[in-house]
């Protein structure tokens, strides 16, 4: 039987995002299948300012054009279509997959002008609330691959097929390290990680407003590349700043960590926050926004709770719930919370779902 051909296109990306991370963690998990009846392969079409992420990618081609962006646009719109056809013709695939809306509509329209057959996945790693797509682009595709189920909602609110839609996920790999609870029994040892925003997505203002108000001793140290001075500021005007620690970002952040009773997330809108999995694979229950796309996902009652979005009431309720049940929370339970997110299950997943949807069809 012919091996499926799978091909992922993808744009420029700077290497240092959550999406890279995911199709890296794809790529090496894939590779440590055994018989497989497909092969997939990397297109990155406009390059990568960190190659780090594609290092472990077997198979690949990385087309680098222009690093300012508005060079990079215009080498897309005269050689974009150019570049997709060509791959199409010369790899011969049965599965193509983008994460870019532009692209998995040229693939459409390529796919129907040539009469070609192969399927169209559409891989988008955004809630359609923050980042909406264009008409156009939400019929033209075969399959969208959801990475929370309040994006597949999202889409039949649209007016998407739900036989059109599967619900994936991210992967994350298991790992054995584990990071325990504070010994303190009065206060709680708290973390964000992530870019420091005091409104708009990540929503850092009410952390704050919140944990002012709270009734229990408290430490946050906030972790993310560079500093926001909006943000320290708003912890100096409410008499915050002596406890809450800005690190920055640091290099493999989990496993120097000790001593963390939670990690926090504000955000009133995300497609799947990766941090989220990140802290409960790494054994740390969560306090997380019951944003529309990803939380509700991964939150149960083994590994954290929810509060409804931008509500600072419901916030300080659930983190005084939380400093009163932190010992009821085990560590070994919250790791296994996630399985469905670990990476050898999802990769069999993943795969599953794009070659058997297109032999069904």
């Amino acid at each position: 039987m012919k091996k499926q051909r799978i091909i992922l296109f993808t744009p420029f990306m700077s290497g240092y995002g959550g999406t890279e991370t995911v199709i890296k963690n794809l790529f090496i998990s894939y590779n440590k299948l055994d018989n497989l009846k497909s092969s997939m392969k990397l297109v990155n079409i406009g390059g990568t300012i960190d190659t780090t992420w594609t290092e472990s990618i077997q198979d690949k081609k990385i087309v680098f054009m222009a690093r300012p962006k508005l060079v990079r646009t215009i080498e897309y719109l005269f050689s974009l279509p150019f570049l997709l056809w060509y791959f199409v013709k010369t790899e011969k695939p049965d599965v193509v997959i983008s994460t870019n809306p532009v692209m998995w509509t040229i693939l459409f329209f390529i796919k129907k002008i040539m009469n070609e057959d192969y399927r169209v996945c559409a891989w988008y790693h955004y809630s359609l609330a923050s980042k909406p797509l264009k008409k156009i682009e939400l019929h033209s595709f075969d399959q969208f691959l959801a990475i929370s189920s309040g994006i597949e909602k999202q889409l039949i609110d649209l007016g998407i097929k739900d036989t059109k839609i599967n619900v994936i996920f991210n992967p994350i790999f298991p790992t054995e390290n584990i990071v325990y609870r504070s010994k303190n029994e009065n206060k709680l040892e708290l973390i964000y990680v992530g870019r420091q925003m005091l409104d708009g997505q990540k929503n850092m203002r009410i952390l704050f407003d919140a944990l002012s108000s709270v009734q229990f001793e408290w430490h946050l140290n906030v972790y993310g590349e560079g500093k926001n001075k909006e943000v320290e500021d708003y912890v100096r005007h409410l008499g915050l700043f002596n406890n809450v620690t800005f690190n920055g970002f640091q290099q493999d952040l989990w496993e120097n960590l000790t001593d963390v009773d939670a990690l926090i997330l504000t955000s009133n809108y995300e497609g799947l926050p990766m941090v989220l999995i990140e802290a409960i694979a790494n054994g740390i229950p969560v306090i997380s926004s019951n944003c529309d796309t990803g939380p509700s996902d991964i939150v149960n009652s083994e590994n954290g709770l929810l509060f409804q979005v931008d509500k600072k009431k419901d916030l300080i309720k659930q983190m005084n719930t939380f400093f009163l049940k932190k010992d009821e929370f085990n560590s070994h339970l919250i790791k296994k919370s996630i399985n469905k997110f670990y990476a050898k299950q999802y990769v069999k997943r993943f795969i599953k779902v794009v070659t058997e949807e297109f032999e069904n069809n």
